[in-house]
């Protein structure tokens, strides 16, 4: 799933599932790009089910009403957030996030890295951004 808008992205893909037969059935790993406004971070974060279906509800709404929000977080606090959102009442749109990770570096550290990001886009791209969660769930 890719929402672009001139240099601005961020690129979502599901990199892991866990199976149906284990207690956290449905938790999805995730590989994030973001590139906003010169700069660029990549990382990956581990989403529950319940979080991800809420995240789908939210996003139907605000594909209907084209006003509203839809929040995602990661498991792990601070790893990773997501969240589209209508800016004003004619239904144009903002994407906003993080994501970091903590880095170990011999002896020094460990460090965090972290990229947050903010740009409006097209809304014309969210039908594709939900279909493409859809098929992550």
């Amino acid at each position: 799933m890719v929402i672009r808008e001139d240099n601005d992205y961020l690129e979502v893909e599901a990199v892991d599932r866990v199976p149906r037969n284990l207690p956290s059935a449905g938790d999805v790993k995730l590989s994030i790009v973001a590139a906003s406004h010169g700069f660029l971070g990549r990382g990956f974060a581990w989403v529950a089910a319940p979080s991800l279906a809420a995240f789908l509800i939210q996003l139907r709404e605000l594909e209907d009403c084209r006003q509203g929000s839809a929040l995602l977080e990661g498991m792990s606090p601070g790893e990773f957030r997501l969240r589209i959102w209508s800016i004003d009442r004619r239904g144009h749109l903002a994407v906003a996030g993080a994501i970091a990770s903590q880095v170990r570096c011999r002896e020094a550290g460990p460090y965090m890295h972290r990229l947050e990001f903010g740009f409006e886009f097209d809304p014309g791209l969210l039908p594709r951004v939900l279909s493409a969660f859809q098929e992550f769930s």
